[in-house]
């Protein structure tokens, strides 16, 4: 729906319009969404088909890797 100001200050709404909002799973709090810290932009969850790994691997030393040290 859009949004307009009228030049008293006053909304005029326009008509309202079906949004196409992918299916989402469950985030924090229980909602399927959250919004940007400037409110600019909303994010939805969605599945994930990758399998998870079964491995995880631990770099000691990086910073020595990289020439920061």
């Amino acid at each position: 729906m859009s949004v307009h100001w009228k030049s008293d200050g006053v909304p005029e709404f326009g008509l309202p319009v079906r949004l196409k909002i992918p299916p989402v799973g469950f985030a924090h709090w229980g909602t399927q969404y959250d919004v940007s810290p400037d409110g600019s932009r909303i994010y939805f969850l969605r599945e994930n088909e990758k399998v998870p790994p079964h491995e995880i691997h631990v770099v000691m030393g990086w910073q020595t890797l990289s020439g920061l040290v």
